[in-house]
């Protein structure tokens, strides 16, 4: 699939905050799984705003805990793109105009703003996946936002 604004967006969603996943293939009952789990009713709006973007079809929207849907053509084309769990999605190659996107969905379920009165200031990431993190980085830096990477103690 090629990236737009409206996929651009699904995928920080996805990445961040997000799942597209299916059974394990033992079972016998299939299903083709796509979500965001995010209590702020605003993301989740914008998530299946931008999903009707792109498949012209509303996930179902479940107030103050999740926007889903079970579609098994959808899963594989999302695939194309993915994996999307926590610990192993890739940043993908996007033009500076659909990195923005990508970098405004991922921020609103993983950022978050730290403002100490005369001593700082920053708008702040976190995610488990450690390889992904240079590369926001340079996407940030792309956009002459300038940024570091920290390891928090005692965290992994």
């Amino acid at each position: 699939m090629k990236f737009n604004k409206n996929l651009s967006i699904i995928h920080g969603y996805l990445c961040s905050d997000g799942y597209v996943c299916t059974n394990l293939p033992h079972q016998k009952h299939k299903y083709y799984s796509i979500g965001l789990r995010n209590t702020n009713y605003t993301l989740l709006k914008d998530f299946q705003d931008n999903f009707y973007g792109v498949f012209k079809i509303r996930p179902k929207l479940i107030e103050e805990q999740r926007c889903r849907i079970y579609s098994k053509k959808i899963y594989y084309k999302l695939m194309e793109n993915g994996p999307y769990h926590s610990n192993n999605w890739q940043y993908p190659l996007l033009s500076k105009e659909n990195s923005r996107y990508w970098l405004r969905a991922t921020f609103d379920c993983e950022g978050w703003i730290i403002s100490d009165k005369r001593k700082t200031r920053s708008i702040c990431l976190e995610s488990i996946n450690r390889k992904q993190l240079p590369n926001i980085q340079k996407a940030l830096r792309k956009l002459g936002i300038n940024s570091k990477i920290y390891c928090r103690k005692n965290r992994n």
